[in-house]
């Protein structure tokens, strides 16, 4: 047991969030990772402690512990005087501290759960945690019953692998795995990568050495139809998810060992209920119904330690005893034949939508063929995908673990709260929580996700970052109100009035595309009876209370020369020209709704990439007295979302985050409650208030266990 409560993980990078105490295992090859020989602790750490020193290292840390001294910041209630949860800001932020030590561990580990141990001057809590809750134990008073607390390091000290959270499918390589036979193998396929390729980076990146020295780990994988397994190297993640419960995404690059190739690995926790559909079957239901531009599956299944055992499972929902809609989560893993790009590295407007043209198309068929709505369109399930080494890039639609076959959605949800990915969220789902997912739903969120890359990587009026923020608000506002996640009005009155909330600068192709879907959308919102809607999926009381929603402050060179592939697959889908126009102009909005199908926006969308259409209103500017063109290379250098300070942002319960709020505290608020309306990397630059949008609630069970849970995103 080691004291790392002054010493960061140089694996967090900036982040120097650290637990009191940390466990380590102290076998050699554990050792090399966590026992670093030149560590000095520095001049104000006394003598006696110096002994006991270390840095904190997530990757290896068996058990974390928090110790706290002062009464106001106690987590959690003592005797039974006092209540089990504190509401003090202090008292959650101790308990957002130890939630996130906790995803730490997970996040940098492969495990199934992870053990915990909080201290408060004479008294203690153990705590198990996994992606389904928090455990806690009842208080151990330290002077009648050491002995108690005593024997959980006994336990801790002696339990097998498996017994203290290890995944058994996953081996961890030595920190310096040279003489490993796969290891070679996989630095010989990476030196043999082709230099033209945009994907190389992102391959030589996942299995490269730096700061953080993730640890390689070789995964087993079996598959579920052949029941063969297959192993992969993997290291660094692509992305996982800040969540410390629910799916808890992971996903990586993976090397197969046997074939020598690159694939892509996503680990999860899905929900255990008939009427959550395992992302594996979704896949082969795409498959057999032709679905064009999505991913290829090469294997996965649900994760067991052997053919014979049970899959892994997570335990917290054993001792629930209320909150019947929480769900158990069985541990899952998916290999993918491709490997996408991330959709932000795109070159220019074109590109953007160009690859935002292959995934509606994509969705599309799934809608029509496969009778499916995926229910999550963000910018982090659009993929940019290279056909041959640097060749074109066309689009992928990924990530379809929370789609629903059509017949399924006007059924009683599994669980409350939203799908998707918050900013990305129709304004008209988000206003009427009641209200069932329906096809326009997912079309306004490719609208959204235009607005949104358009509003962080091209000029427009509003560049300065405070500007930008204001934006950013208006699409991360959230309540919680009776139960239910709802979004602002004014992101729905934006949409209702067909408003962009900045101009961009150029006068070209984009712009106008980006007015045309406002002017699409407007119409459709126009064709609602908003007073039936409010009545049938609204909340009353909602009426009553006064909003905290942004105010809106907004008014409303050379062409591409060759023809290239994505050009002869748009042009087969854009239509008779007279069946949509281009608006630079707002029309007076019609009452109907021309997105009951696709036809209209892939349309849209294909004759603005494929050169066809009409353009109604003033302001035309194609030369060709067609269309404005597209503006090559039109995309900044400069991520406009990166320079945004959230450091001192009022949240939208009127509270005030700082990242100078608390030594090692991730915010003031759980982290138990992070990460449900944005599914965001390990380097995402969204406001962090947005990280925590579900309560919690902490159980006492008759057992002497208390159960901390999360309400999750609905599945």
């Amino acid at each position: 047991c080691m004291d790392v409560a002054d010493w960061a993980d140089p694996a967090l990078g900036k982040d120097t969030r650290r637990a009191d105490l940390s466990i380590f295992k102290s076998d050699p090859a554990s050792k090399k990772f966590w026992s670093d020989p030149k560590f000095e602790p520095g001049d104000k750490c006394s003598e006696a402690r110096r002994p006991h020193t270390a840095h904190n290292c997530v990757s290896q840390a068996v058990c974390g512990g928090e110790v706290k001294m002062k009464s106001d910041k106690n987590g959690f209630g003592m005797t039974g005087k006092e209540p089990f949860l504190p509401e003090s800001t202090n008292a959650r932020q101790t308990r957002a501290q130890i939630c996130g030590y906790a995803a730490d561990i997970l996040n940098h580990q492969q495990r199934t759960f992870v053990l915990m141990f909080y201290v408060y001057r004479t008294h203690a809590r153990l705590l198990l945690v996994d992606r389904g809750a928090v455990l806690v134990s009842q208080p151990i008073d330290l002077e009648k019953n050491h002995a108690t607390f005593a024997k959980f390091f006994y336990c801790l000290k002696t339990a097998p692998d498996a017994g203290l959270g290890y995944d058994p499918t996953a081996n961890m390589l030595p920190k310096d795995p040279g003489s490993n036979a796969d290891y070679k193998a996989l630095q010989e396929a990476l030196t043999g990568l082709p230099a033209i390729s945009r994907l190389t980076p992102h391959i030589k990146t996942a299995f490269a050495d730096g700061q953080t020295n993730w640890p390689y780990y070789k995964i087993a994988v079996v598959d579920k139809k052949t029941s063969e397994t297959h192993h992969f190297l993997i290291r660094n993640p692509t992305s996982y998810s800040l969540s410390l419960t629910g799916r808890a995404t992971k996903g990586y690059i993976a090397f197969d060992v046997v074939t020598k190739s690159f694939h892509f690995l996503k680990d999860s926790w899905r929900p255990d209920s008939p009427l959550i559909h395992p992302e594996l079957k979704i896949y082969e239901d795409l498959a057999k119904s032709k679905v064009r531009f999505v991913a290829t599956v090469r294997c996965g299944g649900d994760v067991r330690t052997t053919p014979k055992e049970p899959v892994q499972q997570t335990q917290s929902h054993i001792f629930r005893v209320v909150a019947e809609n929480i769900l158990s989560r069985i541990h899952t893993r998916l290999v993918l034949e491709e490997i996408g790009i991330p959709l932000h590295e795109y070159r220019d407007s074109k590109e953007l939508c160009t690859a935002v043209g292959y995934a509606l198309i994509a969705h599309m068929d799934a809608y029509n063929n496969a009778k499916i709505l995926h229910r999550d369109i963000s910018d982090g399930n659009i993929v940019l995908y290279e056909v041959s080494p640097g060749g074109e890039l066309v689009g992928r639609l990924i990530d379809w673990d929370l789609c629903k076959y059509r017949e399924e959605l006007e059924k009683k949800p599994t669980q409350k709260s939203r799908s998707g990915t918050w900013r990305f969220i129709s304004a008209m789902l988000l206003n009427y929580p009641l209200r069932a997912n329906q096809l326009a739903d997912d079309l306004e969120s490719f609208y959204h996700l235009l607005l949104l890359f358009a509003l962080r990587f091209h000029r427009h009026d509003r560049s300065a970052p405070t500007l930008i923020k204001e934006v950013l608000l208006v699409y991360d506002h959230h309540d919680f109100r009776h139960g239910y996640w709802v979004g602002g009005k004014t992101k729905f009155s934006n949409v209702r009035n067909g408003v962009i909330p900045f101009e961009l600068e150029v006068d070209d192709r984009f712009k106008l595309l980006l007015q045309s879907l406002a002017a699409l959308f407007k119409e459709h919102y126009a064709s609602k009876d908003h007073v039936k809607l409010k009545e049938c999926y609204g909340i009353p009381a909602l009426q009553e209370e006064k909003s905290s929603d942004p105010a809106s402050t907004y008014d409303a060179t050379d062409p591409y020369p060759d023809e290239s592939p994505s050009d002869s697959v748009f042009s087969e889908l854009t239509g008779a020209e007279d069946d949509v126009h281009f608006y630079r102009t707002l029309p007076e909005a019609r009452p109907s709704s021309r997105l009951e199908d696709h036809k209209v926006i892939v349309r849209l969308v294909s004759q603005a990439l494929a050169g066809k259409g009409t353009e109604t209103g003033k302001g035309k500017t194609g030369d060709d007295g067609l269309l404005a063109r597209w503006t090559p290379g039109d995309k900044l250098n400069k991520d406009g979302f990166e320079s945004i300070d959230w450091s001192m942002t009022q949240d939208f319960t009127g509270s005030w985050g700082s990242s100078k709020a608390g030594k090692r505290a991730r915010s003031a608020r759980s982290v138990v409650e992070e990460g449900r309306h944005n599914k965001k990397s390990k380097n995402s630059t969204d406001n962090p208030l947005m990280r925590q949008t579900r309560s919690a609630s902490m159980n006492h069970v008759p057992t002497g266990v208390s159960s901390l849970e999360a309400h999750p995103e609905e599945d």
